[in-house]
């Protein structure tokens, strides 16, 4: 039987059923306003519940932290869906790569001080520890 945070983790897995129908309900409408962006969000925010669903089932420091570098991944995918969604559908019309390329400049940065964080050591260092439950 799944109890604490196995049974958290095993409904954050489980989220890939209700956020998975509903994108592949809104792929046909994704030419609406916002709704491409919307089916991103979407996306993200199941990316986010899986790989920390991952992460609370991962022992190891290695996955653990592979597992939260990914979760940082989906969030900014969510986030940037969400953004474009709301300014295509209160502008009712598609964002141009105009305004998607600044605001994406934040983002990428991130991501890339992310993954080259052995080099720096900005986001995790060597005090950052997993515990027994496999949370980062």
């Amino acid at each position: 039987m799944l109890v604490g945070t196995d049974l958290y983790a095993a409904f954050l897995l489980l989220t890939v059923l209700p956020t998975g129908y509903l994108i592949c309900r809104l792929w046909d409408h994704r030419e609406q306003p916002g709704g491409r962006w919307f089916v991103l969000a979407l996306s993200g925010a199941t990316g986010w519940a899986v790989c920390w669903g991952l992460m609370l089932l991962f022992n190891g420091y290695t996955l653990s932290l592979l597992s939260m570098n990914l979760v940082i991944v989906f969030v900014t995918v969510a986030f940037v869906g969400m953004l474009f969604m709301a300014i295509e559908y209160t502008w009712r019309t598609h964002v141009g790569y105009r305004i998607i390329a600044p605001v994406l400049v934040v983002p990428v940065a991130v991501q890339l001080l992310l993954w080259t964080n052995s080099l720096h050591g900005l986001f995790w260092g060597p005090e950052t520890f997993v515990d027994a439950r496999g949370v980062l």
